[in-house]
């Protein structure tokens, strides 16, 4: 077997003819053959013999089910007023075992979000979003496997919000790699449902459905409000009749308007500034 280096000072160019190099950015071979000496990136050391399987865990308790529940009702009436997705992200304390949800600033629209980040509540930890998918199926788009590449944690897609019937889709994102996971190792309160004569895999809501949550969360959400129009070509939502693209491009002003609304203190880029300060903007926010 050759030897394997760590990258150091000491070790950037080893004497052996082959060998192999970790470095920060791989796993390269060095090779000194005759008159040819190279160092080439490499996947695999064929030499060992065991091979390590990816995976990433989440150590959390299910979401109960008021929780889950609470957000799906948030999503429903975002839907019903805008006819569009919906972002929430998902708070734990350890030390508690207690769940807390956050509604970020976000203008909606029918196929996206674009939201402002925000922290996490004292004591508590970001492990994840929940966003919906307006009444269309559930799944990881290529815009949420970018917003969320940097975003470790649990990221949960609720689709068919408008239906008894919903689809839902789960991964946890850890060092950029995502990992598909069952939704209902992490969620309480829901069972899987098959579509009568199909073979989609739905959800629902188990022993009644509690229709209940935040009013206050409705102040963190703005959207173009739906409005039941006929249909000008049978392929085009009435949505589209609404929201517009000069809507859409209204974005980078909304965000500066809602920013400008805030006091600006110099104390909040102090770093012995006072925690206590935000505890009446987290409780605003979370449920």
């Amino acid at each position: 077997m050759f030897p394997i280096y760590l990258a150091d000072r000491s070790n950037m160019d080893p004497k052996d003819d082959i060998c192999y190099i970790v470095a920060k950015n791989g796993l390269f071979v060095k090779k000194k053959l005759g008159v040819i000496e190279s160092v080439t990136p490499v996947s695999d050391v064929p030499d060992l013999e065991h091979e390590v399987v990816a995976y990433a865990r989440m150590n959390l308790p299910k979401i109960p089910k008021q929780i889950f529940c609470s957000v799906f009702c948030l999503f429903r009436k975002v839907y019903e007023m805008y006819h569009s997705e919906c972002n929430a992200l998902l708070f734990y304390n350890e030390k508690k075992k207690k769940f807390k949800v956050g509604v970020p600033y976000q203008k909606v629209s029918y196929t996206g979000v674009a939201a402002i980040k925000m922290g996490s509540p004292p004591n508590y930890i970001t492990v994840g979003s929940i966003h919906s998918h307006s009444n269309f199926t559930a799944f990881h788009s290529g815009v949420d496997v970018l917003d969320e590449e940097y975003t470790e944690g649990l990221h949960i897609t609720i689709g068919d919000i408008d239906k008894d019937q919903f689809s839902i889709v789960a991964s946890i994102v850890s060092n950029r790699k995502r990992f598909k996971v069952d939704p209902l190792d992490f969620i309480k309160g829901i069972d899987e449902n098959k579509e009568a004569g199909g073979n989609k895999l739905k959800y629902i809501i188990s022993s009644g459905y509690i229709q209940d949550y935040n009013p206050e969360w409705l102040n963190f959400i703005t959207g173009t409000t739906y409005e039941s129009v006929s249909y000008i070509n049978k392929f085009k939502p009435p949505f589209y009749d609404v929201i517009t693209v000069k809507d859409i491009k209204s974005y980078g002003q909304y965000f500066k308007e809602k920013e400008s609304e805030k006091k600006h203190d110099p104390c909040d880029v102090c770093p012995f500034r006072k925690e206590k300060e935000y505890e009446i903007q987290f409780e605003e926010l979370f449920l």
